[in-house]
């Protein structure tokens, strides 16, 4: 699965359904897919994406992952790309394209550190 990944004909209807896959995987509850692996091998697989056509797919099925997960798993991830934001690190654009993608899905202002 996530050798499509580094696919740049992930998009559009293809990308659909394996963003729904990835929601059915987290929801499962299988320690093979809890929220915590899936997520961090969703993140390297953006990261050494070559294209951004591939980071915009990750982040999408990032987002879904998200979401499927709850509140409490969107929050964390929320909280863990902005401080990814604030330290400059590796993932930066990852991060901001999954902002993006959960910020279509969630109101973002729900996880708003105060």
């Amino acid at each position: 699965t996530f050798e499509l990944l580094k696919s740049p004909l992930l998009q559009g209807s293809v990308l659909e359904p394996m963003q729904r896959l990835f929601s059915l995987l987290v929801r499962s509850e299988q320690p093979e897919t809890s929220f915590d692996s899936l997520y961090i091998m969703l993140v390297e697989a953006g990261r050494v994406a070559a294209s951004r056509q591939q980071i915009h797919s990750v982040a999408k099925i990032i987002a879904s992952l998200c979401t499927a997960a709850g509140d409490g798993a969107c929050r964390g991830t929320v909280d863990a790309l902005v401080d990814g934001l604030r330290t400059l690190d590796d993932n930066v654009v990852v991060s901001l394209y999954c902002l993006g993608e959960i910020g279509k899905l969630r109101d973002l202002d729900l996880f708003a550190s105060s």
